[in-house]
C-alpha cells in the first residue's frame, strides 16, 4: 500500500478493477478500520466527533488515528479527508457492494447534520447547511434536491451572492442523476451569473432551460422569470425586445407558476418596472401593490421587503419622494438588523432619491451601510457599482470634491467589469460626475461627462432616464449665459412627458430664470412666464419639491424688488413674502442650501443669492435684509402649506433659529464657509 496517489485519476472506474484496488487499499486492515474508511468515503469532511456518531462508538481516538496515517488521507483546518479519487473509487465500490449500507450512513449523517444545524451560526452554518444538504441529496436525490431548491431559493432572495456561489461550489462534484437535478443546478448557476453582473452567461442557459420540454415546467417557469427580469432594464428594452414582447415571457412565467410560488414577486417587479419604462405608472404601481398584498396575505417578510424596495425605485424614480420614503421605510422593518443584500438594495441603490430630497447627510450613512454589506456578499456586483456612484453624488452635493471623484471612478472601474459596461449604469455615474464638476465650477467638464451620458442613454432609446441628464446641462448652459440653449435643454425636458415631476418643475423653473435674465423678451412673454410660474408652484408643492420651491420664491421675489419703490408699497411687501419663503423652504431642504438662496455657498449658482441681489439694490436692499434678519431672529418654521405628511424631518412650527439648528447638525460634515443666518446677515449689513 505505498502506490502514489498520485495516479489514481488514471484508473478506469469499472467494478472489477475498483474491487481490486480496494482491496489492495484495504487489505490485512480490521473491520472496524474498513468501517471507518466507509465513513470516510461518505462523509466529505471527518473528525473523532463525527467518526464517532456514525460509527455509534465512544472512543475513537485510535480508529481515528489509524485513518489519519494513510498515505491518502488529507488533513486540514476541519479534520481529515480522503484524497478525491479514493474516496470516489470506495463510495462507487459501497454503492455497488452494500446500497444498503450506503444508504444508512447518509441517514445518518443527516441526522447528525440536523442536530448541529440547531446550534451552528455564522459560517459553521453554512457549512453544515451545505454538508446536511449533500447527504439529503445522497440518500434521496428527489427529496434532497427539493431540500436544495429551498435553500438556493431562501439564499436568492435575500440577494446574497457568495452564499450562492459557496453553496453551488460544495454541490459543484455531486454526480446528479436526474435531469431536474441537473438543470436546476445549471439554473442556480446561471442565477450566480445574473446575480453577479455577467447576463451574457447566464442569458443562453436561461433560454435553453425556457425551451425544454423534458423537464418540470416550475423549472421552465423560474427561466423564464429571470429572462423576464433581464429583459426588463433599460439597455434591453431600448436595443433588442420590445416592451410588449418582455411582458409576455413574464406572463409566461406566471401562468406557469403555481398559485403561491415566491418567483411570482419576481414577475411582479419585472413588469411593474417595464411598465414604469414605457410611462404606464398606474399599472406599475398596481402590479407592485398586488404584489405586496400577497407577500402581506402569506406572511413572507423577506417578498414584502423585496416589494418595497421595487416601490421605493418606482416612487423614487417617479419622483414621489414621500411615497418613496414610505416603502422604503416599509421595506427596512422588513428587515431591521439583518445584513441581507435586500436591506443593501434598500439603503443603497435608490439614495439619489434622498439626495435630491436634500438629506445628504442620510444618504451617505446608508449608502455608506450598504456598501459595507455588499463588499461582504458581493463585492464586484452592479449593485455595488452603483451604491458606490450615489455615494460620490452624495459627497460631492457636500462639497467633497476628491472623495466623490474617488468613488464615482471607482464604480466606473466596477461597471466596465461587465457586459453592460456601456450601459445605463455607466451613464448614471457620469451623470453624477457632472453634476459634482458643476458644483465645482468646472463647466466645460461637466458637459462633457453629462453629453458623454446623453449620447450613452440615447444609444439604448432610454427615454425614461433623459431627464435628469438634460436638465443639468440646461443648467451647465444657464451658467455660461447660453440662454437660448438652456431654455432649449429645459423645454427638451417638458417635452419626453415621462411623468418625472421633479426634473419637470426643475425644468420649469429653469425656463423661468433664463426668461427673466433676459429683460428685452420679459415684455412679450410675461402671460407665458405667470403660467410657468403657477405650474412650477403647483407641482412642487404637491410633491413638496423643497429646493424647487426655494429657487422659485428666490427668483420671483428678484422680478418683484424690481417693481419696488418704497417700504410702504405692495411689491416690496411681496418681495419680502417671497424671500421669506424661499428661505423657509431652502431650509427644509437642508442648511447648505439655505446658505446658497442667501448668501451663495457654491461657485455656480442657477439663482443668484438674495443678499447680493439685496446689495444690488441699496438703500431698498438694506432694509429688505433688515426685515429678514428681524423675521428669522423670532419667526416660526411654517408656512400655509405646511403638512404632518413630509419628507423633512425639521420640525414644522419651532423658531427658525431652533430649525436652522437642527439643519446644521444633520449636515455638519458638509463644507460650508457660513455661520448662522443671523451672523451672515450682520456681517453684511455692518458692511
Amino acid at each position: 500500500m505505498h502506490s502514489s496517489c498520485d495516479d489514481l485519476g488514471a484508473i478506469p472506474k469499472n467494478h472489477e478493477i475498483t474491487y481490486l484496488l480496494i482491496e489492495r487499499l484495504t487489505r490485512n486492515i480490521a473491520s472496524e478500520l474498513r468501517s471507518a474508511l466507509e465513513v470516510c468515503a461518505v462523509l466529505r469532511v471527518i473528525d473523532e466527533d463525527r467518526l464517532a456518531y456514525m460509527l455509534e462508538i465512544s472512543d475513537v481516538g485510535s480508529l481515528f488515528n489509524s485513518v489519519r496515517i494513510f498515505e491518502f488521507v488529507r488533513i486540514g483546518s476541519d479534520g481529515i479527508s480522503l484524497h478525491e479519487t479514493v474516496r470516489d473509487i470506495l463510495l462507487d465500490e459501497l454503492r455497488w457492494r452494500n446500497p444498503i449500507r450506503y444508504d444508512e450512513l447518509n441517514l445518518r449523517a443527516i441526522t447528525y447534520y440536523e442536530r448541529l444545524l440547531a446550534q451552528a451560526s455564522g459560517s459553521d452554518l453554512d457549512r453544515t447547511t451545505q454538508e446536511y444538504l449533500y447527504h439529503s441529496l445522497c440518500a434521496d436525490e428527489s427529496r434532497g434536491l427539493q431540500e436544495f431548491l429551498r435553500i438556493a431559493e431562501e439564499v436568492d432572495n435575500q440577494w446574497m451572492t457568495n452564499k450562492l456561489g459557496d453553496l453551488l461550489r460544495s454541490m459543484s462534484n455531486f454526480p446528479f442523476d436526474q435531469i431536474n437535478s441537473k438543470m436546476w443546478y445549471a439554473y442556480y448557476q446561471a442565477r450566480l451569473d445574473q446575480m453577479s453582473g455577467r447576463i451574457a452567461a447566464a442569458d443562453p442557459v436561461y433560454w435553453q432551460i425556457a425551451a425544454r420540454t423534458d423537464i418540470e415546467s416550475l423549472l421552465r417557469a423560474y427561466a423564464l422569470s429571470n429572462i423576464g427580469m433581464a429583459l426588463c432594464t433599460a439597455e434591453r428594452l431600448g436595443e433588442t425586445i420590445t416592451s410588449s414582447q418582455a411582458i409576455r415571457v413574464c406572463e409566461e412565467s406566471q401562468r406557469l407558476l403555481p398559485v403561491n410560488d415566491p418567483k411570482r414577486f419576481v414577475n411582479y417587479s419585472s413588469l411593474a418596472s417595464i411598465y414604469r419604462r414605457i410611462g404606464r405608472w398606474e399599472e406599475a404601481i398596481m402590479t407592485l401593490v398586488e404584489a405586496r398584498n400577497m407577500a402581506i396575505e402569506h406572511n413572507n417578510r423577506y417578498q414584502v421587503a423585496n416589494v418595497s424596495f421595487n416601490l421605493q425605485m418606482l416612487f423614487f424614480d417617479r419622483t414621489d419622494w414621500y411615497k418613496g420614503l414610505k416603502a422604503r421605510e416599509e421595506g427596512l422593518h422588513q428587515v431591521p438588523s439583518e445584513t441581507s443584500g435586500i436591506r443593501a438594495a434598500l439603503l443603497g441603490v435608490t439614495s439619489a432619491g434622498l439626495i435630491w430630497m436634500g438629506r445628504y447627510a442620510d444618504a451617505t450613512r446608508d449608502l455608506s451601510e450598504a456598501i459595507e454589506i455588499e463588499g461582504r456578499s458581493n463585492r464586484y456586483s452592479l449593485f455595488h457599482a452603483m451604491s458606490i456612484s450615489e455615494l460620490g453624488l452624495a459627497l460631492g452635493m457636500q462639497g467633497h470634491f476628491l472623495q466623490a471623484h474617488e468613488r464615482i471612478q471607482e464604480a466606473l472601474v466596477i461597471q466596465a467589469q461587465f457586459s453592460q459596461s456601456l450601459g445605463i449604469q455607466r451613464a448614471r455615474s457620469l451623470n453624477f460626475r457632472g453634476i459634482v464638476q458643476f458644483h465645482q465650477g468646472l463647466l466645460a467638464e461637466a458637459i462633457v461627462s453629462l453629453e458623454e451620458s446623453l449620447s450613452i442613454r440615447r444609444t439604448f432609446n432610454d427615454n425614461f432616464g433623459m431627464p435628469e441628464v438634460i436638465l443639468w446641462l440646461g443648467t451647465c448652459y444657464e451658467a455660461l449665459l447660453r440662454w437660448d440653449d438652456a431654455i432649449a435643454a429645459y423645454n427638451s425636458v417638458l417635452k419626453l412627458g415621462v411623468g418625472r415631476f421633479y426634473y419637470e418643475c426643475c425644468a420649469i423653473i429653469g425656463v423661468i430664470r433664463s426668461m427673466l435674465a433676459q429683460p428685452d423678451k420679459n415684455n412679450s412673454d410675461n402671460k407665458k412666464l405667470r403660467t410657468h410660474i403657477t405650474q412650477a408652484r403647483i407641482i412642487a408643492e404637491k410633491y413638496e419639491y423643497n429646493d424647487c420651491l426655494a429657487y422659485l420664491f428666490t427668483v420671483v421675489g428678484h422680478a418683484n424688488f424690481k417693481l419696488c419703490v418704497d417700504t410702504l408699497s405692495q411689491a416690496y411687501k411681496d418681495t419680502v413674502q417671497f424671500y421669506k419663503l424661499a428661505m423657509i423652504y431652502a431650509l427644509r431642504y437642508n442648511s447648505l442650501l439655505l446658505d446658497d438662496i442667501l448668501v451663495g455657498r457654491s461657485p455656480q449658482l442657477a439663482t443668484e443669492p438674495i443678499a447680493r441681489y439685496c446689495q444690488r439694490r441699496m438703500p431698498l436692499g438694506q432694509q429688505v435684509l433688515s426685515d429678514l434678519r428681524q423675521w428669522w431672529a423670532t419667526g416660526v418654521n411654517t408656512t400655509e402649506h405646511s403638512s404632518a405628511e413630509t419628507i423633512t424631518i425639521i420640525p414644522t412650527g419651532i423658531s427658525l433659529l431652533h430649525a436652522e439648528q437642527i439643519a446644521r447638525e444633520l449636515e455638519s460634515a458638509a463644507q460650508s464657509p457660513y455661520g448662522s443666518v443671523l451672523t451672515s446677515l450682520d456681517e453684511i449689513l455692518e458692511n
